[in-house]
């Protein structure tokens, strides 16, 4: 926290001083009181000591709208697997039958041979 900033909790509108126990949205940046927001003294602790970008913080709006990304981004890679997938299945049906399709020709063939 700059503390020649001041801030207001988006909860309560009081400022956040920097003796207060606050804490900021990673996403949507504003502050808060952890009281506000129902962070114990032990995880606020957690959330303060932890090495920077191992444990995050976000706002309510921004927890629920960050899950709702994380669906559909896993989503989409799922999608595009199966696509991948579909498209690998596809061209090794393709080339077993152009395999197949040589292996009657050949078969041909040699039955030609063997009649002469």
């Amino acid at each position: 926290m700059n503390k020649s900033k001041s801030y207001e909790c988006e909860v309560c509108q009081s400022v956040v001083k920097a003796e207060d126990q606050g804490i900021e949205c990673e996403i949507c940046n504003p502050w808060y009181h952890s009281s506000c927001v129902d962070i114990t003294d032990i995880e606020y602790e957690v959330l303060t000591t932890h090495k920077i970008g191992s444990i995050h913080w976000y706002c309510a709006t921004c927890n629920v709208n960050s899950v709702q990304l994380l669906s559909l981004v896993f989503g989409l890679q799922k999608m595009e697997s199966d696509m991948g997938n579909t498209c690998i299945t596809n061209e090794i049906s393709g080339k077993m039958i152009k395999i197949e399709s040589e292996y009657v020709a050949v078969r041909e063939d040699l039955k030609n041979l063997s009649q002469k």
